[in-house]
């Protein structure tokens, strides 16, 4: 049985994702039930360790959920995070746009080197081209960089190797309050619309019992002391319930269907 948070576990954020473990470890220790005794870096291996049944806790993308899970299950979908943004609702997030000069408009950056974390990510491609191709754009841009990382997207663009990129808005939260100075460096020009956010989930195999108990437990983290002070330096409003038929969207703006 594994337990990995590797999609916002940067330097600067683990303590509070472990302390996140460990609240959830605790409540289920508590009710009798067995839990890794800390996190573990899964990578590539997490959706096997869903299929086998060994995933108790994970985060995930959630393109990578709604293409897991359209064909045969492979994940529950627990709750997600919440930036510290009123626009957005519980449970969701979206992508910021971003250019390293202040009035670019669409049209002149779709002309101009985008990055992009992954070609496979929602926040950094797909909610973009879904935005772009209802702004009447299209989906083709003009030229790329492949970063490898939301954070190496944004240093990218303060740099002027790229003009503009997509950032999701819990990445972009963290990383003003980490190193405010890169993003001061940045311009936000625009908005993506909002989506379901980033899945804590867990194996389909995870009996309910496990589940119910790790839901609660995520979403009453935030209302500690040791969550609620994490959450606050982060930028992070909290974590809300989510349903796994909400991220059937995402698959249509990726053009899967």
């Amino acid at each position: 049985m594994i337990a990995g948070l590797d999609m916002y576990l940067w330097p600067e954020t683990r303590d509070v994702f472990e302390g996140l473990w460990r609240h959830c470890r605790g409540v289920l220790t508590d009710q009798g039930l067995a839990a890794p005794e800390s996190l573990t870096p899964c990578g590539e291996r997490l959706e096997d360790a869903a299929r086998q049944g060994d995933l108790i806790l994970g985060q995930i993308c959630g393109i990578t959920f709604a293409r897991a899970n359209h064909a045969q299950p492979s994940y529950q979908a627990l709750a997600a995070l919440t930036p510290d943004d009123d626009a957005i609702p519980l449970g969701c997030y979206r992508s910021v746009i971003i250019a390293n000069k202040p009035h670019d408009s669409l049209a002149a950056l779709v002309q101009k080197t985008l990055a992009v974390n992954s070609w496979q990510s929602y926040s950094g491609w797909y909610a973009l081209r879904h935005h772009l191709i209802k702004a009447g754009f299209g989906d083709s841009i003009a030229q790329s960089q492949i970063s490898g990382a939301h954070r190496q997207s944004v240093a990218l663009v303060a740099s002027g190797k790229a003009d503009w990129a997509a950032i999701d808005e819990i990445s972009w939260g963290m990383l003003k309050r980490i190193d405010p100075a890169l993003c001061q460096s940045v311009y936000v020009v625009d908005h993506t619309a909002p989506a379901p956010g980033l899945p804590f989930v867990t194996s389909h195999l995870t009996p309910p019992r496990i589940a119910s108990a790790l839901t609660q437990a995520l979403i009453d983290y935030p209302h500690t002391p040791e969550g609620k002070a994490g959450f606050h330096r982060l930028g992070l409003k909290g974590i809300a319930l989510v349903q796994a038929a909400a991220y059937a969207v995402l698959r249509h703006h990726a053009g899967d269907c």
